[in-house]
């Protein structure tokens, strides 16, 4: 813990404008499962993913209340220090454990667990308020409007990334990109690396 709160205070003092990138695995400390683990039969990842919900909308909706109760956990050391230091950080997290740590910098390329909307028209319900709805008890996830399938205001695997472009445009601004976490160098953190590059950007990786 000491020597990676160094690592990221050594960053943030060394570089003029450090830019952060926290992996999933930097909430594992706050007590977020690890994806891979397995729950009722379901790995997390795999309940995840867009063509899992297309085909068991009613799996994932089950699920939705233990995703949720991952905002109520407490941010830990690593948001903690991005938030007092007012750090810019681009996070693959949907916990909103950033956001609760006060940082007002950060670009959530997942989305966030704040609300339940409908992706064909504008209708959409804070997700603590749709937990308690007769909507969700009585199992209905259609949209009330045009009846098409609700989704939390999360990316799921397979889809775009909304807030791809915004986490480029904040490379052209930055002389040090930092990767916290231990994550394998895959979409999209392999792209965003390959544009701090190609930006002249010092390209550094923390492991926790």
């Amino acid at each position: 813990m000491e020597f990676i709160s160094n690592k990221i205070h050594e960053c943030i003092n060394q570089y003029n404008s450090p830019l952060f990138f926290t992996s999933y695995s930097t909430s594992y400390i706050s007590g977020v499962p690890d994806f891979k683990n397995i729950i009722n039969g379901y790995y997390i990842d795999h309940i995840l993913d867009s063509k899992f919900f297309k085909q068991n909308p009613e799996i994932f909706f089950d699920y939705l209340e233990k995703i949720y109760s991952w905002v109520e956990l407490e941010p830990n050391y690593i948001h903690q220090i991005l938030g007092e230091t007012q750090s810019r950080v681009i996070t693959e997290c949907f916990d909103s454990l950033h956001v609760k740590a006060g940082n007002k910098s950060v670009i959530e390329l997942y989305g966030n667990l704040n609300k339940i909307l409908c992706n064909f028209c504008s209708f959409e319900i804070a997700t603590s308020e749709f937990l308690k709805s007769n909507q969700y008890s009585d199992k209905n996830y259609l949209c009330p409007e045009c009846n098409n399938m609700l989704q939390p205001s999360i990316i799921l695997h397979g889809q775009s990334l909304k807030n791809f472009n915004m986490a480029v445009n904040a490379l052209h601004y930055s002389d040090a990109f930092i990767i916290i976490g231990n994550t394998p160098f895959y979409y999209p953190v392999n792209r965003l690396i390959n544009k701090a590059l190609e930006n002249k950007c010092k390209v550094l990786y923390i492991s926790i």
